[in-house]
């Protein structure tokens, strides 16, 4: 494989990133496509920018991890709270 298979699929990570987001299953995809382009790449004269910008994209998804961690743990705690409440309600008796 060439570096330029190599940067269409970087293109095509960096489209994902700025999309929606990144679905796992997608991901996981991309990621098995990447290591075979890898493994038979030619390491030509532009390799030292496609390593940086590996670096780069490895950095933003580790930044998109990090932000639906966050988010994952605020829809816990905001389950968390319904579900005492729905606790709450249950032993209420009007009177």
């Amino acid at each position: 494989m060439s570096d330029l298979d190599l940067v269409t699929l970087l293109d095509e990570l960096e489209a994902r990133l700025g999309g929606e987001g990144v679905e796992g299953e997608a991901l996981a995809a991309w990621r098995a496509r990447f290591d075979e382009a890898l493994a038979g790449v030619d390491r030509g004269p532009e390799w030292s920018a496609i390593v940086a910008r590996c670096h780069a994209l490895a950095q933003r998804l580790n930044e998109e991890a990090d932000r639906l961690s966050l988010e994952r743990d605020r829809l816990r705690k905001e389950l968390d709270l319904q579900a005492d409440g729905a606790r709450a309600l249950k032993g209420y008796k009007p009177y």
